[in-house]
């Protein structure tokens, strides 16, 4: 028996519509925020951001992430604007929104940026045997 305000969503059975309605509204606010914010308009990816930034995991969209993306979320984890990241770099937040729009990046400038935030870019190729190039 079912009781009252039980309803199926495809497969999935909703036992409290009121979580599902405050999780659609922070959904919205959390796409909204990270289109104005970032310029991101990918709702999947959105969305596998925030589920990286909050609870700390990753799936396939959140590590099929370019560069850019993830410079974003570092911003985004970092609770800095990446206008903010290109003042921090030297440039003006126009120069960096056109590298990223281009995806330009080269491993020097990925360096700088770690500095400039004071984080670690970890760049190399692990062989099957465990042994690093």
């Amino acid at each position: 028996m079912r009781s009252v305000g039980h309803f199926r969503i495809g497969q999935v059975l909703i036992e409290n519509p009121i979580r599902l309605f405050v999780a659609a509204a922070v959904l919205r606010v959390a796409v909204t925020y990270a289109k104005i914010i970032f310029g991101i308009h990918n709702i999947l990816l959105i969305c596998s951001m925030f589920s990286c930034i909050l609870f700390g995991k990753t799936n396939e969209t959140v590590k099929k992430m370019t560069i850019p993306d993830e410079i974003r979320v570092l911003c985004a984890k970092l609770h800095i604007s990446v206008a903010e990241l290109a003042r921090q770099l030297g440039c003006s937040p126009q120069s960096l929104s056109e590298k990223m729009s281009r995806m330009s990046f080269t491993i020097e400038d990925l360096e700088e940026t770690a500095r400039a935030t004071n984080t670690k870019f970890v760049r190399k190729f692990v062989l099957l045997n465990g042994e690093e190039v």
